[in-house]
């Protein structure tokens, strides 16, 4: 029983340490990379243009209704 319990507690302890990122700077610069090239504009431009055609099929469909 014991045996498990000091296993279970490695085993989390390593994954933990395995998850931590090995360079901050390195990956604050991939998160600037990926927002500012395509998530801003996808969230900017592409998401409104998403709502206004959901918006306008909704419309269609109650007016036919």
């Amino acid at each position: 029983m014991n045996v498990r319990r000091s296993t279970a507690y490695t085993g989390n302890a390593s994954f933990l340490l395995r998850i931590t990122p090995a360079n901050l700077l390195g990956l604050l610069d991939f998160a600037n990379f990926v927002w500012i090239k395509y998530i801003f504009p996808i969230f900017i431009v592409g998401l409104p243009i998403v709502f206004l055609l959901a918006s306008m099929i909704r419309k269609r469909r109650l007016a036919a209704s």
